[in-house]
Parts: structure tokens; sequence; C-alpha cells
């Protein structure tokens, strides 16, 4: 992937689908998109349910990794899960 991915806002998350041959390249984080953040990975994994220490690590990895890992943890968890529906 090689045009920039804007950080997804809270209506609309798109991840792409990959797969990454290179990390995919993403706007550096402001504050703001750490909340943007958790937001993709709970859209990543919905339909889970989550206990409280599920929410904590979600809202540390939206805290710790940067934004080309969050889309990638996400397109992974994405196509996990159409691969699951074939």
């Amino acid at each position: 992937m090689s045009a920039d991915v804007p950080f997804p806002r809270l209506s609309g998350v798109e991840v792409p689908l990959g797969p990454f041959a290179n990390a995919p390249a993403v706007r550096p984080y402001t504050e703001d998109d750490r909340e943007d953040a958790r937001q993709v990975f709970h859209e990543s994994l919905r339909g889970l349910p989550f206990g409280v220490y599920d929410q904590m690590i979600v809202g540390w990895l939206a805290q710790t990794i940067d934004p080309a890992a969050v889309i990638t943890i996400a397109s992974l968890i994405e196509r996990a899960r159409a691969a699951g529906e074939q």
C-alpha cells in the first residue's frame, strides 16, 4: 500500500485489508488520534465480548503502538474474520 491512509474517525472506520508487504503509509499520530486508534480496534473486534482486562489491553495498544501497526493489526483481524466466514 503506497497511498497515505488518513487515520479514520469514529464514523466510517475503514481499514485496508492488505496483505501488506510494507508498513501502510499513515500520517503521524496526534493526541486526538489515540481514541480513534481504540475505535479502530473495537471495530475490528466487533461481536466479541470484552472483559475489563480486554478493554485495558485495547487501550494500552491504542496508546502505545504506532499508526501503521494499528492499521496492520486491525487488517489482520478483519482478514481472519473474512476467512472464517468463507
